[in-house]
């Protein structure tokens, strides 16, 4: 276990590199989120965030003309990166294959931002820095590599859970969907409002899941600066549109047990998430 000191050359972010023109708007157009970005206040705050890991991160900021190509790219091999095989400039893949050649990106999770770009865009904060590392891993282009296909296979299989309860406990029909539910579909409404009611970040509080699957990026990102996944206890009722929907008391209990028993396991699925993810960099 990393032994909690607060040095930030010791700390699990072990490097944030600044490349481009943080005056221009390329892939970070809003003037905003350039200045969060290029903020050495806001690096500081991101490394305190992820002070409490037992991993070890390498972030790229990059704002660069074309850079913004290779957004949500997911895991890249750095191999090709001179072949122009991830999209970004060659400038960009130089300097990252360099790093690496000197072993500045053993054992960590290397992460490229290029643009901050998503279904409803919040303005960049460190909590949005450590909410993206998620998109990066499991960008929504299909399981395209075995780290994103076992991120999906995280993601679907709460969804599941989380189905199965809306409909014993709350009495919701066929949720009528592919596990990526999208606006229109059956389950979309109920899983947004259950996912909302179930987390303890502030997007869940707030209502401001723009997705269903929006939850997991808010709770990997609650494990990686607190340590845990946190829970709520379900609610009486899910309230869709005009009418809310009541739970069965006699089986709320055993439901919210194993939502709890689920909110510890999170652990052990993102430290195995995690592992395969050192050595690789991740675009987003």
């Amino acid at each position: 276990m990393r032994l909690k000191e607060f040095r930030l050359d010791e700390m699990p972010v072990r490097d944030i590199t600044h490349i481009g023109n943080w005056e221009r708007a390329h892939g970070f157009t809003n003037p905003m989120d350039r200045r969060a970005m290029n903020s050495p206040t806001v690096m500081d705050k991101v490394r305190k965030k992820l002070a409490g890991s037992d991993y070890d991160f390498v972030f790229y900021m990059v704002n660069s003309p074309g850079a913004r190509r290779a957004a949500f790219r997911g895991m890249t091999d750095i191999d090709k990166l001179h072949q122009g095989y991830a999209g970004l400039p060659p400038k960009v893949a130089l300097q990252i294959q360099q790093d690496s050649s000197t072993g500045k990106l053993e054992d960590a999770v290397t992460v490229v931002y290029v643009d901050n770009s998503g279904a409803d865009r919040f303005v960049v904060t460190p909590w949005i820095i450590v909410h993206r590392m998620w998109h990066a891993i499991s960008p929504r282009v299909g399981a395209v590599n075995h780290v994103d296909k076992f991120a999906h296979e995280i993601e679907e299989g709460f969804l599941r859970v989380t189905e199965r309860i809306l409909q014993t406990v709350y009495g919701f029909g066929n949720m009528n969907s592919l596990y990526f539910y999208r606006p229109g579909d059956a389950g979309f409404l109920p899983q947004k409002r259950i996912l909302e009611a179930l987390g303890t970040t502030r997007a869940c509080r707030e209502g401001m899941l723009s997705f269903p699957t929006e939850f997991f990026p808010e709770i990997f990102a609650q494990y990686l600066t607190r340590g845990e996944v946190r829970f709520n206890p379900l609610p009486a009722g899910i309230k869709i549109r005009r009418g809310t929907s009541r739970a069965n008391p006699e089986l709320l209990e055993d439901a919210n047990e194993e939502l709890q028993t689920y909110a510890r396991d999170f652990k052990y699925y993102f430290d195995d998430l995690l592992n395969q993810c050192a050595n690789r960099v991740f675009i987003v």
